[in-house]
């Protein structure tokens, strides 16, 4: 059930990224991440170092997705009123909830015959 519910919660924090910030409700992301990882670290044994997976991820998608802006490869259509800097705020949820993902994809550990 934990598999299910993690790939399908991904799935959905993914769709309200996605669609919050094509119509400028970044908030939309940021709740349903910060949901879905809560949710996550309340069924997690090792909540210290999936807590800090999490945040390394965050860290990572900024700079990343911030310089590939700043270079000018990333160029966003829309901006949000409420929420102005796009690279963290439309960002940030998928790289929050990318760093969960291991458990939806435990199945392809275990059928490496480790």
């Amino acid at each position: 059930m934990a598999f299910w519910a993690n790939l399908l919660g991904y799935q959905a924090v993914w769709f309200a990224a996605v669609i919050g910030a094509s119509r400028d409700a970044s908030w939309i992301g940021i709740l349903a991440a910060a949901l879905f990882v809560a949710a996550q670290m309340s069924a997690s044994d090792e909540r210290r170092s999936d807590l800090l997976l999490v945040l390394c991820g965050v860290l990572a998608g900024i700079v990343l997705d911030g310089t590939l802006a700043g270079l000018g490869v990333l160029r966003y259509a829309s901006h949000d009123a409420l929420l102005p800097a796009p690279t963290l705020f439309r960002l940030a949820p998928l790289s929050m909830e990318f760093a969960t993902v291991e458990r939806s994809l435990v199945w392809l550990k275990s059928s490496q015959g480790e």
